[in-house]
Formats: C-alpha cells, structure tokens, sequence
C-alpha cells in the first residue's frame, strides 16, 4: 500500500514539472478516462433513467453549469477548502484528494453514480490549482482552474445537449 501510494505522488509531482500546455491535456485526458471508466462501469451495473437538463429553462441550465458553479465551486473547494487543508496538514496529495472527494459528494445531487464521474475532475481541478498556483500566484491558479472546469463542462454540456434533443441520450 505504501509503495502505490509513493508511486502515486510520484507521478503526481512529476506532473507539476511539466510545461503548461501539456499539463493541462494530461490533466484533461486523465479527467476524460476516469470519468469514461465510471460511465462505463456504472452502465455495466445500473440502469440510469434520470436526466439532468431542465426542459424548461435549458438557458438558467447554462449559465449555472458555465458561469456559476466554476466559479463558486472553485473558490469554495480549491481556494479555500484545499488550501486551508494544505496549509493545515502542510500535505499536498491529501488536500486535493480529500478536496476532490468532497468536490463529488457534493454532486450526488443527480445520483451516486454522479460522485464517481466528478473525482477525477476534482483531483484534476486540484492538480491545475496547485500547478498555477506553485508556478504564478491564487489569482493566476483561480483563474485556470475557472477556465478549466468552464471549458469541461461546455464540452460534456454539448454533448448532452446533442444527446438530450435527439432523444438518445440521458444525462
């Protein structure tokens, strides 16, 4: 246990050495796998019928997903929430994974299944605040992680919205 765990820091702090750019893909193809994994496993073993998109008021859906959230989620869980553990604990890897843990159970709202795709976005959205954060200053690593998770749910939106009105998919 303790070997995969150094291993897992490991890579992890060998990922904040990298250049930006390349950083930001790995950081959004290893949110785009683990949620895959989950989707696929939670299909495998569930049958989810719920969607998520309001008919009704598809804009508010929006502007809440790429506007609001962003930016109060990443104040409250990455500014505030992980840095207030780092700097209490003075342990980098626990504060974005305990962050990134409650980061998904505050959205089971849509269902436990929900938690299991959104921790590898909040272990990412912690990497990309600490990565910023390490390299610039808060303001510069609060403005990335807005722009990350901004552009994150803009693609899974789309896709769901493309899903939502041929009536193939639910979300």
């Amino acid at each position: 246990m303790e070997s995969m765990l150094n291993f897992i820091t490991t890579i992890i702090f060998r990922s904040l050495e990298t250049k930006p750019f390349k950083f930001l893909v790995s950081m959004y193809v290893f949110a785009f796998l683990w949620a895959l994994s989950f989707t696929i496993l939670v299909n495998l073993f569930f049958e989810i019928e719920d969607g998520v998109i309001p008919e009704k008021t598809l804009s508010g859906f929006l502007i809440a997903i790429l506007i609001i959230a962003p930016i109060l989620e990443t104040l409250i869980f990455q500014f505030s929430l992980q840095n207030f553990l780092r700097r209490s604990t003075g342990n980098l890897i626990g504060s974005i994974f305990f962050t990134a843990l409650i980061f998904a159970f505050m959205h089971t709202f849509v269902g436990l299944h929900n938690a299991l795709y959104v921790t590898g976005l909040g272990v990412s959205l912690g990497l990309v605040y600490e990565y910023f954060r390490l390299r610039k200053n808060n303001l510069v690593a609060i403005l990335a992680v807005i722009g990350f998770h901004v552009f994150w749910n803009a693609i899974l939106s789309s896709i769901a919205i493309v899903g939502w009105l041929s009536g193939e998919l639910f979300v």
